[in-house]
């Protein structure tokens, strides 16, 4: 009996020991297969299945279905464990993760690119594995490569090729006799990609040139160009990989043939100078990149100095460093020369129907200027409409406040209370109204101008507008104030807030406001009008920097809110600062975007 119990204490011992062996495998969290590395500006990701933006951080896991966004400052890089790659999006860019899976039968990546800018450093692929880049025009495959992926607003694709071999399919192409391929294209290193899917061409090889390094440089930001150096030393080795393979070939008595699974480069070369002077243009393209980064921010030029030491320092040997001071670059190296006047025929094509465009969208953008004028000026009629009857909001706020405020006086005090206005008034009268600011004198310095700015918040419900004053102190200190708004798009000032003033300025006893929507003509903006003023024993209120009232407004769609006019005055109803329409003076207009 004890050797049975001592056996089964034994056997259960075993068991738990296996157990706790086995436990931190089975049931440790896994780590994710993308996480976010860095992130600049305004970046926001939503989840698969979800609809609430998020704002994104570092190592912020990332799955499939996943939809990142940038700002038009923003930017972020995104790790992928397998199959091992790193992303960094440009600003203005939107992507989403179509496929991340790791399954028993190999490892598969794919992103879809909607617009904007995407650097891929994709390390050399297992036979099991599968990465590539759709956008709305083309899908790119890859095996192991280093290349910038572009995509316009007008869905201009443009891809270069820094090291590897992408092989491009263009949707929407039919095979034919100038396209045999089906729309396939080879793309080797030094070699870009350039497709209007709207104005495709009749030979999709002559879309591909060689990289033209100022429209790469200008159409990518700061942090692509130093995602691109900072792939430097795998550029540099799958680059001489590369052309090892070449220079073996020519060594044979060879012809060098680029291809992959029956798709061929047209990237050509017959000899070992031309080997050479390709091999110069691969050395110079990051070295351009470079020197290219640093002139178009001298302000960074300390920090991309050392960001390239520390890249050379990565670098084996010294024949392929990035050196700025090295960057000739020779456009028509690997170029059948029988092709160059085809190709240069497609360049100069994309670049008259770019020169059409542009001027389409010059002659849109003077209409709607034409019809913003046509709408300003209606609203500004129905202003000087209110201004001639005497009946400004801010006349019959003031009015209503003074009733308001009489009437809570007694005999003796409403007596001596109409004495004062007698008096103020017969002083008004007397003395010569005078515009802010007031200059000292010739020999003392001129007091700063007082001046209204807004400042933009956004809401659950869309956005607040804070109407910040700057100088509105001694003889320039704030009794009333009324400003215009022109309202345009799925926009609507919220009067539905209650008391808008500043308490902080303004005491709740002595001072009231108001906030109207008025609709204007059909097709022109809504005008919301909004008016504050103390009244009774209140004081001007001195205002250096600070907030006098902050505004509402309920935001369904987008659209623009602009200051169109504004009148300050002081205690005795002299104009501290007026600013009508067209007045350099009024902030710019808020662009609403949902």
């Amino acid at each position: 009996m004890f050797k049975r119990t001592r056996l089964a204490v034994t056997l259960l011992l075993a068991s738990i020991l296996m157990i706790s062996m086995v436990a931190p495998a089975v049931f440790a969290k896994s780590a994710p297969a993308a996480f976010i590395t860095t992130v600049s500006g305004d970046v926001i990701v939503k989840k698969a299945g979800g609809s609430k933006p998020i704002p994104a951080f570092v190592n912020m896991p990332l799955e499939q279905g996943d939809f990142l966004s940038t700002g038009r400052e923003g930017s972020l890089t995104i790790q992928i464990v397998e199959p091992e790659s790193t992303r960094t999006l440009g600003p203005g860019s939107e992507a989403t993760i179509k496929k991340l899976s790791q399954g028993a039968l190999g490892k598969r990546l794919g992103i879809m690119l909607w617009k904007g800018s995407m650097w891929n450093s994709v390390h050399s692929l297992k036979s099991n594995e599968e990465d590539y880049v759709e956008t709305p025009a083309a899908k790119l495959e890859v095996k192991g490569t280093n290349f910038l992926v572009t995509v316009k607003a007008d869905g201009t694709l443009s891809v270069a090729v820094a090291s590897g071999l992408v092989t491009a399919s263009i949707t929407g192409v039919q095979p034919g006799a100038s396209n045999s391929s089906g729309g396939q294209l080879l793309l080797a290193p030094t070699q870009q990609l350039t497709v209007d899917p709207n104005h495709p061409p009749v030979n999709l090889q002559n879309s591909v040139s060689i990289i033209d390094i100022t429209q790469t440089v200008t159409q990518a930001d700061a942090g692509i160009l130093k995602a691109f150096m900072l792939s430097a030393p795998a550029i540099f080795s799958e680059n001489e990989a590369f052309l090892q393979g070449l220079a073996s070939s020519l060594e044979q008595g060879k012809q060098p043939s680029i291809q992959r699974e029956g798709i061929a480069s047209d990237l050509t070369l017959g000899s070992s100078d031309e080997l050479e002077q390709l091999k110069q243009n691969l050395n110079a393209l990051i070295s351009n990149v470079a020197a290219s980064a640093i002139a178009l921010d001298p302000e960074k030029s300390a920090e991309l100095l050392k960001l390239i030491e520390d890249v050379n320092r990565q670098i084996p040997g010294t024949d392929s460093d990035v050196d700025i001071q090295d960057t000739k670059f020779d456009p028509t190296v690997g170029v059948d020369p029988a092709a160059v006047n085809e190709k240069e025929k497609e360049q100069a094509r994309l670049r008259s129907i770019q020169r059409q465009q542009e001027q389409e969208r010059a002659d849109l953008e003077r209409r709607l200027l034409l019809q913003l004028h046509k709408t300003m000026d209606q609203l500004i009629s129905k202003m000087n409409e209110l201004s001639a009857g005497n009946k400004s909001v801010l006349d019959e706020l003031q009015q209503q406040a003074e009733q308001t405020y009489m009437g809570s006086l007694t005999a003796e005090e409403l007596a001596r209370y109409k004495e004062d206005k007698v008096s103020i008034a017969a002083e008004q009268a007397a003395t010569p109204s005078q515009s802010a600011p007031i200059s000292s004198g010739p020999s003392g310095p001129s007091q700063p101008a007082p001046s209204v700015e807004l400042i933009k918040q956004n809401t659950a419900e869309g956005l607040t507008l804070k109407i910040q004053l700057h100088q509105f102190t001694g003889t320039n200190a704030v009794y009333a104030a009324e400003y215009h708004f022109a309202v345009e798009g799925d926009i609507q000032a919220d009067p539905t807030k209650g008391r808008l003033l500043n308490d902080q300025y303004f005491q709740t006893s002595n001072s009231v406001d108001t906030l109207r929507n008025i609709e204007g003509p059909s097709g022109s903006p809504t005008e919301a009008i909004y008016a504050a003023t103390s009244f009774g024993s209140a004081s001007p209120v001195s205002i250096s920097n600070g907030t006098m009232a902050t505004i509402p407004f309920a935001v369904h769609g987008s659209g623009t809110i602009r200051l169109v006019y504004a009148k300050i005055v002081d205690q005795t109803g002299a104009v501290i600062l007026e600013l009508n329409s067209g007045s350099t003076a009024l902030p710019a207009a808020i662009s609403v975007t949902r």
